[in-house]
Parts: structure tokens; sequence; C-alpha cells
């Protein structure tokens, strides 16, 4: 399946057009099979490496501050997803069905810039934490082994560069990236297998031990700013409702849009619920960003631990490329821009785009980890970032502008637009104040 390109250059996910096969544009309606097949594509979006921090966003707040702000999380994600499919529904013919296009399209070119910004931000920052996840998971197996030639101080600096420019840049350079399909579903059976494991361990310990002594119901403190944006980053598939919505066929309504969600929002809270309880009550406040970290510390040497860290490490290096494809196309994009005006961008990126533009973004993301070498505060600022802009911001504007049909600007002052109008600030004060304590805070590490 090669790939495609829209008329701003940006990469269109083989997702719609996959499942457009699968759909076969036969069925009048939509078929469970569909919907089934549409939970599973959405769930593997949402349910990603941020599984192995749960526990540890949950000892940032307590057991049941941790929970308040899920429930204030899932409200809001229900809110914003809503909006999402409505305008997904409405969109006419012809608008670029993304994140980018429809801002450009409704709102202008500022617009879209400033959400193309988000995204290169939250991508970097997503891909640093998937990178730290790969590092943390490979090093509690094979730092016994690479101590006896290096220093201890440069274990993790060989096992980044070394999967970074030696796996998964390779990766990078695939032009189709339907060629990763089947990591689906490893990529499920890996993280259920994962949660499986994180659960027994937190069984056993209770059995013999007890609840850890640091386990607390509530944490006030900054670390809330941290622990709110994890929480929604955890929930988010936005960016993704646009295809996967598509992706149901001619057939698709609102309706069957909704069961999707709802199906794997369901399935994500079942995963972090599990592993986030029993990690957090096996560990307390010791819990690491990784909770493999601490899984290997207690089961030095165990082939069960060794088998879980490396299936996730394999996991997230095949999530990595998805992970980059709309970072690449974002700033190939914007380079085809600056080259030829936003109109004229048609063309497919040359393969020496595509080379030069993988190595930049691998070499960068290793430089940053180098200096910001935290899982924390990299889920932190893709929540902070991502969550303003993808969660809550852009969704209702969206849905002013498209279903609601308001000019950009004063037409959105009124009464009846309170909600979005609510959304929105509320997403400008979590991504000034989260963004800014999460950086302030990685300073003071």
């Amino acid at each position: 399946m090669s790939t495609q390109w829209d008329d701003r250059g940006l990469s269109e996910a083989p997702l719609t057009r996959l499942s457009t096969i699968e759909s076969g544009d036969v069925h009048s309606e939509v078929s469970i099979t569909t919907i089934l097949s549409g939970i599973s594509l959405c769930a593997n979006t949402v349910i990603g490496a941020g599984t192995l921090a749960v526990p540890f966003t949950m000892s940032l707040v307590g057991f049941l501050l941790y929970h308040v702000l899920i429930v204030m999380v899932l409200f809001a994600n229900s809110v914003s997803l809503r909006w999402l499919v409505e305008v997904a529904d409405a969109l006419p013919e012809g608008v670029p069905r993304s994140y980018e296009g429809i801002a450009h399209h409704y709102l202008g070119g500022e617009a879209d810039a400033a959400i193309s910004a988000a995204l290169l931000f939250g991508g970097f920052a997503l891909t640093m934490a998937y990178m730290l996840f790969i590092t943390t998971s490979l090093a509690s197996v094979l730092g016994g082994a690479l101590a006896h030639w290096l220093p201890v101080g440069s274990i993790d600096n060989a096992i980044i560069f070394g999967t970074g420019l030696g796996v998964v840049l390779p990766l990078l350079m695939l032009r189709d990236i339907s060629k990763l399909r089947y990591t689906a579903a490893f990529a499920i059976c890996a993280l259920f297998g994962t949660a499986a494991y994180v659960v027994m361990s937190g069984c056993m310990y209770l059995r013999d031990e007890g609840i850890h002594h640091g386990v607390v119901a509530a944490r006030v403190d900054t670390g809330i700013f941290e622990a709110i944006p994890m929480c929604v980053s955890a929930y988010s598939c936005h960016i993704l409702v646009v295809p996967i919505y598509d992706s149901l066929g001619p057939g698709r309504t609102p309706a069957a849009m909704y069961k999707v969600l709802t199906g794997s929002t369901v399935m994500a809270a079942v995963v972090y619920e599990i592993v986030g309880i029993m990690g957090y009550m096996q560990f307390g406040g010791e819990v690491h960003g990784n909770i493999l970290q601490n899984l290997s510390q207690d089961s030095a040497g165990s082939p069960v631990t060794a088998a879980v860290s490396v299936g996730m490490a394999l996991t997230l290096i095949c999530h990595v490329p998805c992970i980059i494809w709309p970072l690449r196309s974002c700033i190939i994009s914007g380079y085809h821009y600056l080259v030829v005006g936003f109109d004229q961008v048609k063309e497919e990126p040359t393969a020496l785009e595509w080379q030069v533009t993988s190595l930049g973004i691998m070499v960068c993301v290793i430089a940053m980890v180098m200096v910001m070498p935290s899982v924390k505060t990299a889920l932190s600022i893709v929540g902070s970032i991502g969550g303003a802009f993808i969660v809550f911001m852009y969704p209702a504007a969206f849905h002013l502008a498209v279903v609601k049909e308001l000019p950009f600007g004063r037409g959105w002052l009124g009464r009846e637009n309170i909600p979005e109008l609510t959304m929105i600030g509320i997403g400008i004060a979590v991504g000034v104040l989260c963004f800014t304590m999460s950086v302030v805070n990685s300073m003071g590490e």
C-alpha cells in the first residue's frame, strides 16, 4: 500500500483506506465486525507505553485523588469526543480530514500553524517517552551483560543509541506504514501479558506483605500538575477520531462511532486500573516511571520478567514509526509550504526528504533524551500540549465552526456556546499551568 498525500502534503493514514477495503462499500450498515475492528484500532491507539506509567501517575497524587482526576478527564473526553464525531459527520467533501486541514479551512492559517506546532512539540515529547520506556525495559535485561564492557553510567546511553539508530531508524525509512500492521496484534498481546504479570506480582505481594506502606489516599503538592496531563494523555485518541470514523465505511453513523469510542475507552480503563492499582499497592511511592523497572529489581534474573521486558521493548520499537509518521509529515509539509506555498503542495516527498527528516527526528529525540531523561517530564509535556490543543481547545473550536457553522471570532460569543467556550478556557489553563510546572519540576530534578 503506497502512501498518498492530500492537498496539504500530509500523509494520509492508511487506516482509512485499509478499513474501507474491509467495509468494501458493500454493506449499507456498519457491521459488528467493522465496529470491533474500529474498537481494536482505537484501543491500540489509547493503550500504549503510558500503561507502564499508570502506577507512577497514581503515586504522584494518591489513590483517591488519582481517580477523581480520571473521572474528570473521562467526562471532558466524552464531551470533546462527541463533538469530534459530530464534526467528522458534518465535514463537507474537499476539506482535508485532519486537525491541521480542518483548522486551516475553518479557522485560518494561524490556527493551522498553532496546531501543527503543538503536534510537532507533542510528537517529539511522545517519541522521547517511548524511547525512554524502551531503554529502561531493555536495561533491566541487558544491564548486567553490558556492565562487563561499559561503565554503569553509560549503559542507558548505549542502549538508546543502539536501538534508536540501529533498529528504529531503519524502520523509519519505510514508506509504507501498512508493513507494520501485523505488529498491532503483537502489541495488544504484549500489553495484556504485561498487565497480567503486574497483577500476578501484585497479588502475591499483597498476600504475603499487605499493602505497601507508601500508599496514600491523596497527596496535594506540585506533583498534581504533572499527574493531570499524564491522565489526559492516557485516554487521548482524539487525533484519529476522523480517520477511524471514515474507516467505518459508507454506512457509518455517529451512533456506530460512539460504540467504538465507548468500547475502546472501557478496554483502556480496565487495563489502566489493574496495572495502576496493583503496581501502586505493591510499590507505593517507590514506584518508577516504568513499572517494569521495579519488577525487574524484585525479580532479578527471572526469565518471565526478562521476557515481559523484552516483549514490551519490541512492541514499543514497532510503535515508534507510527508515532513519528504524523510528526515527519508535519515537518515535510512545512518545508514544502515554505518552498512552493500552501495551495501548490500536492506531491509526495522525495526519498531524500524522507530519509533526511527521519534521521533528523531520531537524532533530535536522542539528544533531548540525553538532556531530559525523565519519562515523567516527557509524558507531562505530551499531556500539557496535546491536552490543551487536541483534547480541549480544537474539538470545541471545530464544533463551533463546522457543526454550528459560526464564523471564527465574535460569532462564538453567545450563551448557547458556553460549553465550547468553557472547554477552550480549560484547555488554555491546563496547557499553560501544567506545562510550566512540568518544566520547572524537571529543572529541579
